[in-house]
């Protein structure tokens, strides 16, 4: 993996799923040049290139949206659509991926988990993160405000992140619910549940978008 905003990267032939009909449905090629998507493009790379190259025929390319920030803290979101000069931050998912699945509720499975990119980094690969979670829990270190527990407006949901880089989930009084490890990106913060599936979230100022949910610290 390149280092900390260091990427080169090319996603080849991948279906763009977007909120702008302009792009949306669109089988092209997204590149990647440090934190931002540089170009939605078929063009081909020079000869000796050292950008990584993705072979993403049959898959979807998925911006990591959240309907509840949208609606919410539209000013968050200063493209929420996989355009050059748009932050990096997507999933390749093998198949199709609806549109509502991709704004509500977004869970993949690791045979289907291609890529994962957040802020232009790289965090998981073919179903596997690029780190051990306790290794990227001990590097964002103890202080971390996020760690702790967060909790829905409804009090339905509970979710504790804890610094060992685990979470669990207690759901109608029901603990453990749902558990796994996590990963934190700036305002993004990535799954891998134990029963088999990758899912996704997002901090805006005090509140944790995921699934639908909007959680507040308890």
């Amino acid at each position: 993996m390149a280092a900390e905003h260091d990427t080169d990267l090319l996603v080849r032939d991948a279906r763009i799923l977007s909120l702008d009909p302009a792009y949306d449905g669109l089988v092209s090629s997204v590149r990647v040049v440090g934190e931002r998507i540089t170009a939605v493009t078929d063009a081909e790379l020079p000869a000796g290139s050292q950008t990584l190259e993705i072979p993403a025929a049959g898959a979807t390319l998925v911006p990591l949206l959240d309907a509840t920030v949208l609606s919410e803290h539209p000013e968050r979101d200063e493209s929420p659509v996989p355009t050059p000069g748009s932050q990096a931050s997507f999933v390749v998912v093998a198949g199709g991926v609806t549109r509502s699945a991709a704004l509500h509720q977004l869970v993949v499975t690791p045979e289907r988990l291609v890529l994962a990119v957040v802020d232009g980094r790289i965090v998981a690969r073919d179903g596997e993160p690029i780190i051990d979670s306790l290794a990227h829990a001990d590097a964002a270190g103890a202080r971390d405000p996020r760690w702790g527990t967060w909790v829905d407006r409804t009090d339905y949901l509970h979710q504790h992140l804890h610094s060992s880089g685990r979470y669990e989930e207690t759901r109608a009084g029901r603990p453990n619910a749902y558990m796994g490890a996590f990963w934190l990106y700036r305002d993004r913060i990535v799954y891998l549940d134990d029963s088999g599936f990758w899912a996704f979230g997002r901090f805006v100022d005090e509140e944790l978008h995921h699934a639908g949910f909007v959680m507040e610290p308890a």
